[in-house]
């Protein structure tokens, strides 16, 4: 009798599952959906897994609208063909081919045992024992948590898990765990921790993630504690499903005017010298422009060079670049992501007026050893990983150097193979685990050295540290802060002329500390507030003469200043359909002492002439005092599953600005404070755009749209000069700065063959410096073309991967040409030349065009093996362009003389080692 009453009970379990699943409805909104994303969906909807064989869908697509459909139906609905089963078995859905699937257990009939039948009976009785053990293990996992001693009533305690891979123990970040009797669930951060608070009692507790073996445990809370969980990797073959763990990579569900790009799509870019840039990949990417070859400076929607902020790992970089812009500042092996703002930026950044380019590194790796490296014709470098102490305790380290001299050697101009250029840049990362708080501590520094025979050298370098702390108070509660210190700083030795030789330091210092917070009001509320401060420190150095100079000592003096601000944003999901980001910052901006103010007669032209007065300002006191109150929005209003429109609106504002008459940033730019003569820049853009998804074909599309206003623009004038006079004012204007343009993107994702992207852009940037008195006015007070201004851009971006080893690639670059100031006719007084210019940046040098292409082969592919290599060979300027950089002039007495100034004009081939010691995935 008791076997009987466990096959019924057994019997009924089956059929009550049965139910639950064929009782559950869902909504269903697809079109022209492949077959696998449909079941994505479903799967996503109604939390159940769905397992099918993929080579029997591949080229199936589903179309079906429903507001309530039964989810068996609505997965039978997608299969169309009856040759098919959809049944529902362990919780899970089946598609199986054929109908021989058994839905219900075997019948089985018992024989009442005799005396003389001892044997069979024995076989009976192992038979229903092996039934018995094969029901019982599939039983639900009992964990219990903390002690039943110490259990108080309904009081919610604090529960932490911990969820692994049981293959390495590596921490799976973005699992999730559900409780089904609260509704409740969480997701594991980057340390694969997750947070729960629940009342002492027994739940049942779903833990879920892609790939791996959906768990279910009976979870038994008594008092405060914590579980582990290991899961396994799952057996089932079903086709591949795009995930994306940042919502921000879905180009539909980003915010508008946000870019990212992973460390593999910046590898795969073909490169001049062997290393990967971030900021030449940037210059790929819709609304974004390269100023110039051999450059580190861009435009960004229309705006100039120092107008964009750089940030690695929270560490201002004012430099973002080794020998002038020919190699990249940051070690490619060590980054992670970067993320670009440019149209909407969350109120918790200010002080550029552009962008901001928010780098994030590699973490150390917690469980084993690891090394990357690389070496090119020009350069090498690794990135060492270890853990100290293991899921707790953990440190990375890069290293790069150059050694292209060589080269120079080989060339046979004499000024160039006189010549030098020397890079190195240092990194250290140390990262450690706590119960509820991760801390992390970087440490960055680089140094350049460029020597143009006799003629110049140069000495720059970066250096930086940040210390980092995220804490979580509560599973809606959490914390940042971080304190960061850097300082850029270049000394120039210029001996072109004797009689004008001189040496000239330079150092720049932006400290900042941040305190912020975020709360979970719900899963589509997300609250944000805190404070930013930010201290600036200027020694513009004392230019100085060298050997038989007759030049004069200058000191350019020190300049300080301090902003203060707070800020606040609120992303909420008002609908399904329609999300808004809100945000205000609050900026107190006060240039302090000491210093040295000089003050000119009311309504004449600022000049030594007018000279009237000095003010003299104590240590620490404030000079001027500016208030901003900055507002941010933007808002998404979703069209169907697949498409969207966004609208944003984002006020800054900028106190440090480079004194420089060139577009690009070159290692001597200067930079000045906003001070008693100078206001700081101020700017309001507007952005509208529309996002669509191909979810089939794999395409991203994106039209976007803006408008950049800005008003006390700084600008030089006419002659200006920076290192003969510490009065900056006498070589500058303020007045008007505006932009617009179109950006459009085609993008294809990466888990295609065929991946890349198309993006175009025209946009226009204008200045207009117009004041009552001519001496205030620059190009007669009309507008004309900023020296970034491009209208039309485009590059696109070809991947193929040809086999498992072999992928080739390939990137197209056109752009208008710059605007310059050309001299348009020379007259002579008294036999002396003088050259007449034409209107500010009336003409353009000729248009920019480049194609490069890379082959990269993988070594072997075993799981096993000391070092993986690869080989990327690499072409740069394949059609050997001669692009200039510039258009400069001689003038002498036989007239005015032109020449172009290119930087690239041949190909340039590299090819370059990269290594992993360990298995081809090692981080």
């Amino acid at each position: 009798m008791k076997y009987s009453i466990l096959i019924i009970i057994a019997l009924f379990s089956v059929f009550s599952l049965q139910l639950k699943a064929q009782e559950q409805y869902i909504s269903v909104n697809a079109t022209s959906l492949s077959f696998s994303d449909y079941i994505q969906e479903l799967s996503n909807k109604s939390a159940l897994r769905i397992y099918y064989q993929a080579k029997y869908f591949a080229n199936t697509t589903v179309s079906l609208k429903a507001d309530s459909i039964p989810i068996l139906q609505a997965v039978q609905k997608g299969v169309v063909s009856d040759s098919f089963q959809v049944v529902f078995w362990n919780e899970a859905i089946v598609v199986v081919k054929g109908h021989n699937y058994p839905t219900k257990l075997a019948d089985y009939k018992f024989v009442k045992p005799k005396v003389v039948e001892e044997v069979k009976e024995e076989e009976s009785q192992k038979q229903q024992r092996q039934y018995i053990n094969t029901s019982q293990a599939g039983a639900t996992k009992k964990i219990y948590i903390g002690k039943k001693a110490n259990a108080k009533g309904k009081t919610s305690v604090d529960i932490t898990g911990l969820i692994l891979n049981s293959y390495d123990k590596m921490p799976l970040p973005g699992a999730t765990v559900y409780i089904v009797e609260v509704k409740k669930g969480a997701s594991s951060n980057a340390s694969g921790k997750v947070y729960l608070k629940l009342r002492p009692g027994r739940y049942t507790m779903r833990v879920l993630f892609m790939g791996m073996k959906t768990q279910k445990f009976q979870l038994i809370v008594y008092s405060k504690g914590s579980f582990t969980v290991k899961m396994e990797d799952e057996g089932i073959d079903l086709s591949a499903v795009n995930v994306y763990g940042d919502r921000q990579m879905n180009m539909r569900q980003r915010d508008a005017g946000l870019e990212k790009m992973t460390t593999k799509v910046l590898k795969s870019l073909p490169v001049m010298a062997g290393e990967p840039d971030l900021v030449k990949a940037s210059s790929m990417l819709p609304g974004i422009v390269s100023v110039g070859e051999g450059s580190s400076g861009l435009s960004v929607r229309g705006g100039s060079s120092d107008q964009n902020a750089f940030y690695i790992n929270d560490i201002p970089v004012f430099n973002t670049s080794h020998v002038f812009g020919f190699f990249p500042a940051f070690n490619a092996d060590l980054i992670n992501n970067f993320t670009i703002y440019k149209g909407y930026i969350p109120s918790s950044y200010g002080g550029r007026l552009s962008s901001v380019f928010d780098i994030e590194t590699r973490k150390g790796n917690r469980r084993k050893f690891s090394l990357h490296g690389g070496i090119s014709p020009m350069a090498a470098n690794f990135v060492l990983s270890t853990p100290i102490i293991k899921d707790t305790l953990s440190v990375i380290a890069s290293a790069r150097t150059s050694y292209s001299d060589w080269i120079l050697r080989k060339i046979k101009d004499p000024l160039i193979n006189t010549s030098s250029a020397k890079f190195t840049d240092l990194s250290l990362g140390v990262y450690y685990d706590l119960p509820k708080m991760h801390l992390a501590v970087f440490a960055y520094h680089s140094q350049d050295y460029f020597a143009y025979s006799t003629l110049n050298d140069y000495n720059y370098s970066n250096d930086g540290f940040s210390i980092n702390l995220k804490q979580l108070f509560t599973d809606k509660f959490r914390a940042r802060y971080s304190i960061a210190v850097a300082e850029y700083s270049f000394e120039t030795n210029d001996y072109q002329e004797i009689s004008k030789a001189y040496h000239h330091p330079y150092t720049v210092m932006q400290n900042e500390a941040r305190a912020g917070f975020e709360y979970n009001f719900s899963n589509t509320n997300l609250f944000e507030f805190g404070y930013h401060l930010t201290y600036y420190g200027l020694n513009r150095g004392v230019v100085s003469p060298i050997d038989k100079s007759v030049r004069s000592v200058v000191d350019l003096g020190k300049e300080k200043g301090i902003e203060n601000a707070l800020y606040i944003s609120d992303r909420w999901q008002l609908l399904d359909w329609f999300e808004i980001n809100a945000g205000a910052r609050f900026s107190l901006y006060n240039a302090l002492g000491p210093a040295t103010v000089y003050t000119y007669i009311d309504g004449q032209t600022i000049d030594d002439s007018y000279l009237q007065d000095t003010i003299t300002y104590a240590n620490n006191q404030v000079i001027t005092t500016h208030f901003f109150p900055e507002l941010r929005f933007s808002a998404k209003i979703d069209v169907d599953n697949y498409s969207s429109f966004k609208i944003a609106y984002t006020q800054m504002h900028q106190n440090l600005f480079m004194l420089n008459t060139t577009a690009s940033i070159a290692p001597s730019s200067q930079w000045k404070l906003a001070d008693y003569h100078t206001n700081p820049s101020k700017s309001n853009q507007y952005s509208l755009g529309y996002f669509r998804n191909f979810i089939k074909q794999g395409f991203e599309t994106s039209v976007e749209g803006f408008y950049k206003n800005t008003s006390d623009y700084t600008e030089f004038k006419d002659g200006a000069d920076f290192l003969n006079t510490n009065k900056v004012e006498l070589s500058l204007l303020q007045g008007r700065q505006w932009s617009y343009g179109l950006e459009l993107m085609l993008r294809r994702r990466g888990e295609f063959r065929f991946t890349g992207w198309i993006a175009y852009t025209y946009s226009r940037a204008w200045v207009q410096v117009d004041a009552n008195e001519p001496w205030q006015q620059i190009n007669k007070g009309k507008k004309y073309p900023a020296s970034f201004d491009i209208p039309h851009s485009l590059s696109a971006f070809l991947n193929i991967k040809l086999s498992k080893r072999l992928s080739f690639s390939t990137t197209v670059n056109y752009q208008t040409g710059r605007p310059m100031t050309f001299p348009i006719s020379i007259y002579y007084v008294n036999g002396i030349p003088y050259v007449d210019y034409s209107e500010r940046n009336e003409y353009r040098i000729p248009d920019y065009f480049r194609m490069d292409a890379s082959i990269t082969l993988d070594g072997s592919l075993k799981r096993k093996k000391l070092i993986h290599s690869q080989y990327v060979f690499s072409v740069y300027n394949i059609t050997g362009r001669d692009n200039p950089y510039s258009v400069y002039f001689n003038v002498n007495n036989s007239g005015v003389t032109a020449y172009q100034y290119s930087v690239i004009s041949v190909p340039v081939i590299s090819l370059s080692w990269i290594f992993k010691l360990g298995n081809y995935d090692a981080e």
